[in-house]
């Protein structure tokens, strides 16, 4: 019998060294291409993060209302500056952004400023107007009189026009303490110890979600919801995850935790109202509550919180009771994490919602104006930094009135010559004496149409405005006129002989 012995291939010993080199040239090759993308990230984070994370762009500022003793002041204007300022009006003013009227007596409980030289906690302050002047100023916590009390600024619009109507950005030094408590307790309990991926949530949420069969418990961090939001969000599933991951980890190597919470507060979608998404906590308290963050009782932060797990599914205008549940049950775990006294807990749960959807405010509140300082702005882009925010001198109240007036007198002169309705239009400015700042601006009739500025940008006869440049003129030709010359003032008649 014969017996075929086949031998098995031994690669000659002068092949190994070429194998040897091409799997390391592959593996420096794959590891080239991960350098490559994880710089490739870096970028991205460096361009797109600042900008689009936190939203909050440059804005334009009214003046703040300076109150003292003497000032001339109608109790109507201050409560329309309370109203701009969306400080609510209450029997007893009891939180930060209330106050009460009664006749010309106002108890303000005054918001922690945001641009004050010297830091203060907010305060209760009591103004009193007789015959249309502030008569007493007095700090009710202290109770003591104070020489002024400082009410704003009112922000007036963003220096970036293009932004979304639906985002209210916030500075992470602005959001209450205890809604942060609310958001890492129901979303990442873990966001200041880990390093952008939590492991531990990723192994516990696979093990749940394989004992149920189906996804019942996600392990995304706020890290990598950030990264999802700003970054990956049209990617597909697989590619986006992993993508995710990276970034996750860049964006905690570059930025602090406060800038990654910053961004996600700012970036998170709460639901959507008529006009388009609820983007940030910030856009959510004014929508739902008409509050600023500040104001939000524990009820209404955690039922913000709650509607992260599905903002639409917990929308309290279109389903008020699975809203409510979710948010007693972020109640429970704020209890149950030792965040929140059970009996505190017990007196939220029994709160109604109270909920009042307001459509997000414009970014513009007086375009006309805002139009006019971007243009102002932009020509001096050189001068003003990037971010730098402006202040002018305009001043909300008399806006108001000159607009309103405006709009009057046109209706009357229209009515008065038989006019047609709409066919006047008329254009002016509110110069305050003696510096002449600029304290107003009427660009035309309607203050919602703010595309061409009849005050700077209408062609008009120039009229009595040239006179004092002609009589400085005579003047300086002091020989042959005086301010006490007599000019001959009858008509005067020129041929054109065209």
């Amino acid at each position: 019998m014969v017996v075929e012995i086949t031998k098995r291939f031994y690669p000659p010993k002068r092949i190994l060294p070429i194998i040897y080199l091409l799997l390391c040239l592959a593996l420096l090759t794959g590891a080239g291409k991960f350098a490559f993308y994880i710089r490739d990230l870096s970028r991205l984070a460096d361009e797109r993060f600042p900008v689009q994370s936190s939203g909050l762009s440059p804005c334009i500022y009214a003046r703040p209302l300076v109150i003292h003793p003497g000032l001339d002041l109608l109790p109507e204007d201050l409560a329309l500056e309370l109203d701009f300022l969306e400080f609510q009006k209450k029997d007893v003013p009891d939180r930060p952004g209330s106050y009460s009227r009664t006749g010309g007596t106002f108890v303000l409980y005054d918001r922690k400023p945001v641009f004050a030289d010297e830091p203060r906690q907010p305060s209760r302050v009591r103004v009193k107007i007789r015959n249309q002047q502030v008569t007493s100023l007095s700090d009710l916590d202290f109770g003591r009189s104070m020489r002024r009390f400082v009410l704003g600024p009112l922000k007036i619009g963003d220096l970036d026009p293009t932004g979304e109507a639906g985002r209210d950005p916030v500075s992470i030094e602005a959001v209450p303490e205890p809604l942060i408590l609310s958001i890492l307790a129901v979303e990442d309990r873990r966001f200041y110890s880990h390093g952008g991926v939590d492991f531990s949530a990723v192994f516990r949420s696979l093990a749940a979600n394989v004992r149920e069969g189906h996804i019942v418990q996600g392990a995304s961090t706020i890290t990598q919801q950030v990264a999802k939001i700003l970054f990956f969000s049209g990617e597909d599933a697989f590619k986006r995850k992993m993508s995710e991951w990276l970034m996750a980890w860049v964006l905690e190597w570059k930025f602090t935790k406060d800038e990654i919470l910053e961004a996600y507060l700012n970036s998170v979608y709460l639901g959507r109202s008529k006009l388009g998404p609820v983007i940030g906590f910030g856009a959510a308290g004014r929508y739902y509550f008409g509050k600023n963050l500040a104001e939000l009782d524990w009820g209404e932060m955690a039922l913000l919180s709650g509607m992260l797990k599905a903002p639409s599914g917990y929308d309290p205008v279109r389903n008020a009771e699975r809203a409510k549940a979710r948010r007693d049950q972020v109640l429970a775990i704020l209890a149950e994490q030792g965040l929140l006294r059970s009996e505190e807990a017990a007196s939220a749960k029994k709160a109604k919602l109270h909920v009042v959807p307001n459509a997000p405010a414009p970014r513009d509140r007086f375009p006309v104006f805002s139009r006019f300082i971007r243009g102002i702005v932009d020509d001096k882009k050189s001068a003003v930094g990037q971010g730098t925010d402006v202040f002018t001198f305009m001043d909300p109240v008399v806006q108001v009135r000159a607009q309103a007036a405006a709009t009057a007198g046109l209706a009357f002169l229209e009515a008065r010559r038989l006019l047609e309705k709409g066919s006047l239009e008329t254009g002016g400015v509110v110069l305050s004496l003696p510096r002449g700042e600029l304290i107003a601006m009427v660009g035309g009739r309607d203050p919602g149409r703010p595309w061409f500025n009849r005050a700077v940008s209408a062609r008009r006869q120039v009229g009595s405005l040239i006179k004092p440049a002609v009589f400085l003129a005579a003047l300086e030709d002091s020989p042959n006129y005086l301010l006490m010359t007599r000019l001959d003032d009858s008509a005067v008649r020129i041929e054109n002989k065209d």
